[in-house]
């Protein structure tokens, strides 16, 4: 009890900060004669705040730059010929509106005499004097404090952690936990930095929102006394969302677009600054809770609950955010059927992309979820299981091209069905249920095989492809978890009917075309 005490403050004191603001900025002067330089400006970009910052030209100095901007994953490039009469050395840089933000900018200097200067700009200094010599030491240093103040700032990262807290109460099982979760995010960060993989940000801050709205109903199990498999293995569920919050750290770093050369220094310290972080937090918590108790501080009791509260409501507020702002993104700004367009796809962030660009599949994967929130223990994580895994096999299929009859028939009945299912609350035997999610899975996983284009790694977009699918199995265990009350099996059922009725529509147009 006093530990969900303590960390009421701290969700009070972040609890209106925006995730994921703190994205990085980079700047890069080259000289190429004396006083020209290249300049390569990256704003940060794909958050749920703007971020209006932009480097002011020293007086003194002119900056040539076309007027078309370069839109990338993450950021907008504005390149340009920066010239300095005499050089840059004794100007002032700043970076106007910085201080408005909780972001930083980094600057780098390549000077022709083979000098590289670096400084870390921040809201509290948004403005350095250019030309001074600076250290390996110094430049490593900037790197580390851009991972500690990513995982302070970063709210959604410290609600995850503080949600294991409230569900953790053995010291031993804490440090296995804690360490399970780091494992996994510095294994996926380390990933997307070096190249291998990404995710885009729309479905990565969604799924990232679902991981914390995931643990609010864990935390009032163990208020209850309950037990689930979370609250027994919580190490197991620390280290499998700590795979999507590595990514979600890779953000951070990966698009500053550092030189290869350093990208492995730039990764190692980044993430000892994010350790250094997530142990400071972990630690001040425990140490103030000790003191609490030394104390023998008595709290109100809603005092006491507020932090489970909090962890379950501001996850489902950012939940409900992102995935609108990701349906947005979807079907009003690029509106697309899933599987329109055979040979589209291309590596592990297509695999990841294509589930969610399509209705049909988006509506058939949460009505999984939705279904299994249903049914309850073991249907609840056996269903969103063996769809995965069956339909990783139907990928293989059309990998190899191997032909099955009506693919988008299936498709279209897979929402018809499982919509049903859901609006009859319908409670066949685990079997049956199973064996229905698999069938249909083989239909969607086909279709996603057979858009793979030659030449591309077929490995890659099939594991992008299932993790996307899991994590849409998962926003419907979330919001299926408001079976418990009577309003929620009635909202439930709705929503299960408006999925069939969806899947006709499919159906119509898959038999029409």
């Amino acid at each position: 009890m006093i530990r969900r005490t303590l960390l009421a403050l701290a969700v009070v004191a972040t609890g209106t900060a925006q995730a994921h603001e703190v994205r990085p900025g980079f700047l890069e002067l080259r000289e190429r004669a004396p006083g020209s330089y290249d300049l390569l400006w990256k704003r940060p970009t794909g958050g749920e705040v703007e971020i209006r910052i932009a480097p002011v030209v020293p007086d003194g100095c002119t900056l040539s730059s076309p007027d078309r901007q370069q839109l990338t994953p993450g950021a907008v490039l504005v390149r340009g010929t920066l010239t300095c009469e005499g050089g840059i050395a004794g100007r002032s840089l700043r970076v106007a509106g910085l201080e408005t933000t909780v972001t930083d900018v980094l600057v780098r200097i390549h000077h022709a005499d083979g000098r590289l200067e670096s400084h870390l700009l921040r809201p509290a200094i948004p403005s350095v004097t250019l030309g001074a010599r600076t250290t390996g030491l110094q430049r490593s240093w900037s790197y580390a404090q851009l991972g500690v103040q990513h995982i302070l700032l970063g709210v959604d990262h410290l609600l995850f952690v503080l949600g294991l807290l409230l569900i953790v109460s053995d010291r031993w099982m804490l440090v296995k936990t804690i360490t399970s979760f780091t494992v996994a995010h510095s294994l996926t960060l380390a990933i997307a930095t070096l190249g291998y993989a990404s995710a885009p940000l729309p479905p990565l801050n969604a799924a990232i929102a679902l991981s914390i709205l995931f643990l609010g109903p864990e935390i009032v199990r163990v208020w209850r006394g309950e037990t689930s498999f979370t609250i027994r293995h919580p190490w197991v569920v620390a280290f499998a969302f700590g795979l999507l919050h590595g990514f979600g750290f890779a953000s951070g770093l990966s698009a500053m677009g550092l030189p290869k050369a350093e990208i492995p220094l730039a990764l190692l310290l980044f993430n000892v600054g994010v350790e250094i972080g997530q142990v400071a937090f972990v630690a001040l918590v425990l140490l103030l809770e000790r003191s609490f108790r030394a104390l023998e501080i008595r709290w109100a009791r809603w005092v006491e609950a507020l932090p489970g509260y909090a962890v379950g409501s501001l996850g489902a507020y950012w939940t409900i955010q992102r995935v609108a702002a990701l349906l947005t993104v979807l079907f009003v700004t690029s509106p697309a059927w899933a599987h329109a367009q055979q040979g589209q796809a291309a590596g592990f962030a297509s695999g990841v992309g294509h589930p969610l660009s399509g209705l049909d599949h988006v509506l058939a994967m949460i009505a999984v979820g939705l279904w299994g929130a249903q049914l309850g223990a073991p249907a609840i994580w056996l269903l969103p299981v063996t769809f995965p895994m069956v339909m990783a096999i139907g990928g293989f299929l059309g990998l190899v091209g191997l032909p099955i009859p009506g693919v988008e028939v299936g498709i279209a009945l897979s929402a018809v069905s499982l919509g049903a299912m859901v609006a009859r609350e319908a409670r066949p035997r685990l079997g049956i249920a199973a064996a229905l999610v698999a069938f249909f899975a083989i239909f969607h996983g086909h279709a996603h095989g057979t858009e793979l284009p030659p030449g591309q790694s077929g490995l890659l977009y099939s594991v992008g492809f299932v993790i996307a699918t899991g994590c849409l199995h998962a926003i419907g265990i979330g919001i299926g978890l408001v079976h418990r009350w009577r309003w929620g099996r009635t909202a439930l059922r709705v929503a299960g009917a408006a999925v069939a009725l969806a899947g006709v529509f499919f159906l119509w147009r898959a038999l029409a075309s």
